[in-house]
């Protein structure tokens, strides 16, 4: 028989071989894989590069100086485009009318002013001067072209050269002081041309320019005729002639609207052409 301590020391060894034996047949516990971690975790995307967005181009229109038709400097273009001149102006409420008229539809326009709705012999009128101002700027603020119709309205053919410089620089130098931009534009009273005149555009980088469909309204009376007049001349870059008057505010939104019915944009010119002549 074994002894009480002895049976003692045998427990104590047959414990310590089971927790040797359990020790090692333990399965370890599993560390997580550094690899397979960061493969769980979304990389974070990257946008692709911003491209510059594609150059639109403006379209670019010139007047022909041979029949004074508007075109468009792309040979490929088929649009129906059309010029929208007005002459003798500023005139007061009239222009004004035309103006909000012309903004109904985004028609843009040449506006061919005279220098007597300011004063005569060149000085201003009291009466005249700030109200032609205060229009001509309006004009040109709501995106029309200002340009030159002479200071009196005289038939350059009648007066010699040194009235017809006359009568066109000083109209620049007026116009100039209140848009402060260069006058590119010119248009003569009754379209009577003169060489000194077309010379005189050349040295200053002016374009003269006439018309291709005449509105008539400096003779009708009736709103009616001026629109028909218009519309049954109209042709692809016609360049319409028009007046600061009464009968055409009546026909002008007539007028607009039976173009744009038949698919005509109005456009200005974005060239001046000086090197040739009518």
């Amino acid at each position: 028989m074994l002894k009480k301590g002895s049976v003692f020391y045998l427990s104590l060894f047959l414990l310590l071989l089971l927790i040797s034996a359990c020790s090692k047949n333990s399965t370890p516990v599993e560390q997580p894989d550094s690899s397979s971690q960061a493969a769980s975790i979304p990389l974070e995307k990257k946008e692709p590069a911003q491209k510059d967005p594609p150059k639109v181009e403006k379209p670019q229109y010139y007047v022909d100086n041979k029949n004074f038709r508007i075109h468009s400097k792309n040979q490929s273009s088929e649009e129906k485009i059309a010029l929208l001149t007005f002459d003798d102006g500023p005139k007061g409420e009239v222009t004004t009318e035309i103006l909000d008229i012309l903004d109904r539809y985004q028609a843009k326009s040449i506006w061919f002013i005279s220098g007597f709705n300011y004063g005569w012999d060149y000085k201003p009128s009291s009466s005249k001067a700030e109200q032609f101002k205060a229009l001509v700027k309006e004009i040109h603020d709501r995106g029309h072209i200002i340009a030159n119709h002479t200071w009196s309205h005289e038939n350059l053919r009648k007066i010699p050269p040194e009235k017809q410089k006359q009568e066109i620089l000083s109209m620049n130098e007026l116009l100039e002081v209140i848009t402060g931009e260069k006058v590119q534009y010119f248009r003569p009273p009754f379209g009577a041309y003169t060489d000194f005149q077309k010379q005189l555009m050349k040295d200053e980088g002016m374009q003269s320019m006439n018309w291709s469909v005449g509105s008539l309204d400096w003779e009708h009376k009736d709103p009616e005729k001026v629109i028909d007049q218009v519309v049954s001349t109209i042709h692809n870059g016609g360049n319409i002639l028009m007046h600061d008057l009464p009968v055409e505010a009546k026909a002008l939104d007539t007028i607009l609207k039976k173009l744009t019915e038949l698919g005509y944009k109005f456009v200005l010119p974005t060239e001046v052409i000086i090197n040739e002549g009518p």
